[in-house]
């Protein structure tokens, strides 16, 4: 986890790596961009109800897609233990090792941008880190402990946001998570359990392959609503 946080710390700070990255990601989307992308997001609800304005929903497309191809290349140079090799480069300790350290860095940036040897293809994805899902639901647990002794009964639609998405973290993929907050935070009701945000969840849901894992968030969240539901 330290050499994580070194590594969020010290990557945007890097200017060589960042041109690099762009560069990289520039060239990805020139020549693997899909055709019609934008009609794919119009007719896709689950990329499109998010959002207040097609063009903002065009907009977060793009940005998942950059975002994943980013993180795929820096998980390639990271196999190749090269991410720490350009941060030494970049740190000459004396005068007559700057010269040398040019070469070394035009060596660098040239092995990144040939990607035969800083390759994608193969790898997959980018998920959440499970280390970044276990301090979630660790914190959670504590602000929940703590808000229902605050509240003593009372309802708090942010509060029922929150218990709801710790629910399903380890049990639905992020990009749904977030629709769900999204759905959560725009509803118009002063209840979060509101007819149509109980839809809007239950269509995410729906959408996912029908197998016994992930009948789990469903029977979840009907669970949940009935706890939090009065009855008359």
């Amino acid at each position: 986890m330290i050499i994580f946080r070194v590594l969020i710390t010290e990557i945007p700070n890097n200017k060589n790596l960042v041109r690099c990255l762009k560069d990289r990601t520039q060239i990805w989307l020139e020549t693997n961009s899909e055709r019609n992308w934008q009609n794919k997001v119009a007719s896709d609800k689950k990329l499109l109800y998010p959002y207040s304005s097609f063009s903002d929903a065009l907009q977060a497309y793009l940005h998942i897609i950059v975002r994943k191809q980013i993180a795929k290349l820096l998980c390639a140079i990271e196999k190749l233990s090269a991410t720490r090799t350009l941060f030494l480069i970049y740190r000459p300790q004396k005068m007559e090792e700057v010269e040398q350290t040019h070469k070394l860095l035009e060596f660098w940036i040239e092995c990144f941008m040939d990607p035969k040897l800083v390759n994608t293809k193969e790898i997959p994805d980018p998920k959440p880190d499970i280390h970044i899902f276990e301090q979630w639901q660790h914190d959670v647990t504590k602000v929940s402990s703590l808000v229902a002794k605050v509240l003593k009964g009372q309802s708090l639609p942010i509060f029922q946001i929150l218990c709801i998405c710790n629910d399903f973290m380890s049990t639905i993929p992020l990009s749904n998570l977030e629709e769900i907050i999204t759905h959560g935070k725009n509803s118009n009701e002063q209840e979060i359990l509101s007819t149509e945000f109980i839809n809007r969840v239950l269509d995410v849901l729906y959408q996912m392959e029908p197998t016994e894992e992930n009948l789990v968030p469903r029977r979840s969240f009907i669970l949940k609503c009935l706890g939090i539901i009065k009855l008359e």
